[in-house]
Parts: C-alpha cells; structure tokens; sequence
C-alpha cells in the first residue's frame, strides 16, 4: 500500500494472524477493536542437511528477522529501538 496515494485505514476485526496486514495500513489509520489479537511472528522455516547448509539457512532466517524489524521499527506510530521490537517479536 505504500504506492498508493490515498490514505488506505486498515481494521482488525477479531484477529489478525499477520500483523504485516495492519502495518500496511496509513499510519495514524490503523484500528483493532478492544477484544482483538494481533499476531506477531518471527520467520521461521524448516531444513536439513549438512551442518554448513544448516548454518547458511540460520545465517539467512536471521538476516530476514533482522529486516523486518527494521520494516516494523519504520511503520509502527510509537517511537520504539530495535532491541524493544525484537523483544516484543521473541516469544509469539
């Protein structure tokens, strides 16, 4: 939604299983009603194989995380630093 011109309010009604759907929304128009739930996730994926292939597949899980935080860190109303988002994100 950020090519877009108008002001798109995005609304959670109940639950939303990615917060990515109201993150999208124009800041300062992004609604959840009092009962909803918002999902936040880190990435995740599963693999197997040699201890180097494992390694580069972490090295890549973590470099993603890392991403989006900084992608939430850029969209979220209230100020917060990379270490707060990442704590907020550890446990979903």
């Amino acid at each position: 939604m950020n090519c877009i011109q108008a002001l798109v309010p995005t609304i959670c009604i109940g639950q939303a299983a990615k917060v990515y759907f109201l993150v999208g929304g124009a800041k300062r128009r992004r609604y959840a009603l009092p009962h909803s739930s918002i999902m936040l996730h880190q990435p995740s994926g599963g693999f197997e194989g040699q201890a180097s292939d494992v390694a580069i597949h972490a090295n890549e899980i973590l470099r993603v995380r890392e991403h989006l935080n900084m992608i939430h860190q850029e969209h979220l109303t209230k100020p917060h630093t990379l270490d707060e988002i990442e704590k907020i994100i550890e446990r979903d």
